[in-house]
């Protein structure tokens, strides 16, 4: 539904910040920031920026959990 729709922004926060705070777990999770776990992914493209259309085709480029690279393409 078209009012129903959330801004990129919104919807990576929500993925994010508001996934830590949601499991009791804002104090290390959520945001980049010193002291917190380093769970973190590179995409290949601007996610923020791109088409819409583009947006599916994204691929991720490395994954770190716990500050340990898990995924590299």
């Amino acid at each position: 539904m078209p009012d129903q729709v959330l801004s990129r922004a919104r919807a990576l926060e929500s993925f994010t910040l508001d996934g830590a705070y949601a499991s009791f777990k804002e104090s290390k999770k959520g945001t980049i920031t010193v002291g917190k776990l380093a769970d973190f992914l590179i995409l290949d493209r601007d996610i923020m920026t791109v088409a819409p259309k583009e947006v599916i085709a994204t691929k991720i480029k490395l994954t770190v959990l716990n500050g340990e690279v898990v995924h590299r393409q």
